[in-house]
């Protein structure tokens, strides 16, 4: 658990992840209660 509440609180958009972007998969569950759909779209267009 405390490794989500770590997540809560971290802004991963002020890391840059472009050496990685080819090899991130991104899963994202239409009933997830912890990340917003719109949050994962964001970061995989950016």
């Amino acid at each position: 658990m405390d490794f989500l509440n770590e997540l809560k609180q971290a802004d991963l958009f002020t890391y840059e992840f472009l050496d990685y972007a080819d090899d991130i998969l991104i899963m994202h569950g239409s009933k997830d209660e912890v990340v917003p759909w719109e949050i994962s779209q964001k970061f995989a267009s950016d």
